[in-house]
């Protein structure tokens, strides 16, 4: 007697499986990221992504939506990643940051978390599928196995991606504006006429016209002394 050709309801399980690897994978790339903003939102992560890096390997090597133990293991998969999509979108969209140091602040819509979200949304639209259709044979699963792979290979690559270039970032603490920023807080436009130049003018006629300045002798310019006296020895005060 020849094995029976495997059903339906597996070959969707493989499928949300698959999609269960690929989230984990980006949140297990991400953990260290959270880690270093607050230890509690890096725990989080790594606890998520253990989940379901674990739940996913099991419903691929034992994919099973009949029995009692099965579906209950499909349904707590959904319920994680369905809650996690949600915690997500609302963090993303309503909340913010909803805890710690950073708690209400505006948190960025990037590939890593969009990638994720889909893959878990993915995971939870096949594994309700595995549920509900009928047992029914089909022929190919190992070939659709791989041809799902490499589909969802696809979002997990890019949210990885994006999860490190997120990473990096925050670790080289690049200026990416490009600008000059002085230890006193304020920026010198190199354009600007009125900038300084040089040192400051010690005998203070910066800014005189030049029959105001006065010469290294202690005469100005036109014919007075600094002692009150003119050129042709007449006092400024008439006598």
């Amino acid at each position: 007697m020849g094995t029976a050709p495997p059903t339906r309801g597996p070959a969707t399980t493989r499928t949300a499986g698959l999609a269960s690897l690929g989230a984990g994978t980006i949140h297990a790339v991400v953990v260290e990221d959270h880690g270093a903003t607050w230890w509690a939102s890096g725990t989080f992560f790594a606890l998520l992504a253990a989940f379901q890096l674990a739940w996913g390997l099991w419903v691929l090597v034992r994919p099973d939506s009949r029995t009692r133990r099965g579906r209950s293991l499909l349904l707590l998969g959904v319920a994680v990643n369905l809650a996690s999509a949600a915690l997500w979108a609302v963090t993303r969209w309503v909340t913010g940051e909803p805890f710690g140091p950073a708690a209400g602040a505006e948190l960025p819509v990037g590939p890593a978390g969009v990638a994720s979200t889909g893959l878990e949304l993915v995971l939870v639209a096949v594994a309700l599928i595995s549920l509900r259709v009928p047992a029914r044979p089909v022929r190919g699963l190992l070939a659709g196995t791989v041809a799902v792979a490499a589909v969802l290979a696809a979002p997990t690559v890019w949210g990885v991606q994006g999860a490190l270039a997120h990473d990096h970032a925050d670790h080289t603490g690049t200026d990416h504006t490009g600008t000059d920023h002085h230890d006193d807080g304020h920026d010198e436009d190199p354009m600007d006429p009125t900038a300084s130049t040089g040192p400051s003018d010690p005998d203070g006629d910066e800014g005189l016209a030049p029959s105001e300045q006065a010469d290294p002798d202690g005469h100005s310019e036109d014919g007075h002394s600094e002692d009150g006296h003119s050129e042709d020895g007449h006092s400024e005060d008439g006598h």
